[in-house]
């Protein structure tokens, strides 16, 4: 059979040590978030009906999710709202491979306690534009941290 798609998930690094998971995808995109969930003990539940939500319950995580669908040449990534130095190494290390399928597209998660809905973005340009900007938060946090540090 052939291989229908991929997804790879680019875990938070202060959650996850694995630098990627990968899986190829035969029938649908959910196999892959679901055996992400039990690999890492993640307690999702994810089933067949949960292909939408999924990516998105991990990306609010702060899971990157990249979904690529080979038919169609599309790729949907889900982007944290805080992008760790992995996520936007992983994205910029990647970008060659990306820019070679036909859409390229995305949603920007927002924080669950405001209730926004992710914003949409068009294009590999914007992805990691937005995903630079969010590692930058990721960065002034991390100084926030040491900066309140007693000595």
């Amino acid at each position: 059979m052939e291989k229908r798609g991929s997804v790879y998930i680019i875990p938070d690094e202060n959650k996850i040590l694995e630098d990627e998971f990968y899986q190829g995808i035969l029938k649908n995109h959910i196999e892959a978030l679901i055996e992400f969930s039990k690999k890492y003990n993640l307690n999702y539940n994810f089933t067949e009906e949960d292909s939408v939500n999924a990516p998105y319950v991990i990306a609010q995580d702060g899971h990157l999710v990249i979904k690529i669908e080979e038919s169609s040449g599309l790729v949907c990534c889900y982007i944290p709202k805080v992008v760790t130095d992995r996520q936007n190494s992983w994205i910029h290390n990647n970008s060659q491979k990306l820019k070679k399928y036909r859409i390229v597209g995305g949603f920007g998660l927002e924080d669950t306690n405001t209730k926004k809905k992710p914003i949409e973005i068009n294009g590999l340009d914007d992805i990691i534009r937005i995903c630079n900007k969010r590692n930058m938060f990721y960065e002034r946090k991390e100084v926030n941290i040491y900066a309140r540090k007693k000595i």
